[in-house]
């Protein structure tokens, strides 16, 4: 059996507007394991994005628990968070969030800059690695706007490899790619588990 990277047990998120409590997310249970390609779907207003920042860390729930491959982060304060995000998750925003006056390679390796036991040698070397995986390697000197949409794109994925992460959390990943493109992409996943 696979180990558990992703383990929710009564996970509730509720928000507060003035008088009015909103009950986004309540009393959720979620096991995925290490390997799983797992998809969260519904109608808008159904509690995705909520769920997406509760796993991304970038939330915490307002009740239940969140183990993110073994560790509670429920527990973690606002800096043992940011390390765990940065050492453990890799994100695929939709709209890329890649910096504009900065080159394919700098974005890739921004990633790691916040990763003290990654030295400027190895940095290099691990985001031109995760380049050449998405085929980019001739843009890499690019900025975003000197870039398709589905090579800013790929450059967001070879970002969020980079670290080698245990979660990979993708907002329509291959959404701007070519059929072909977007079969290559999800081999790579598959290849990264």
């Amino acid at each position: 059996m696979n180990k558990a990277i992703i383990k929710v047990t009564d996970l509730r998120k509720d928000y507060h507007i003035g008088e009015v409590t909103v009950h986004a997310l309540r009393k959720v249970d979620m096991q995925i394991n290490e390997g799983d390609f797992v998809a969260i779907m519904g109608a808008s207003g159904s509690g995705k994005s909520t769920m997406l920042n509760i796993i991304g860390c970038l939330d915490k729930p307002t009740d239940g628990e969140y183990l993110l491959d073994g560790v509670n982060i429920g527990k973690l304060n606002r800096n043992q968070l940011a390390g765990l995000r940065n050492n453990k998750l890799g994100f695929i925003f939709q709209s890329y969030n890649l910096l504009s006056r900065t080159s394919a390679l700098e974005n890739v390796e921004l990633q790691l800059y916040y990763n003290s036991k990654v030295k400027a040698k190895e940095r290099r070397e691990r985001a031109l690695f995760a380049l050449e995986q998405v085929g980019l390697t001739d843009r890499m000197h690019h900025m975003p706007n000197q870039l398709s949409g589905g090579q800013q794109q790929r450059v967001a994925i070879a970002r969020s490899l980079v670290n080698d992460p245990v979660v990979i959390l993708a907002d329509e990943a291959t959404g701007n790619l070519d059929t072909r493109t977007s079969y290559e992409i999800m081999e790579l996943f598959q290849k990264t588990e």
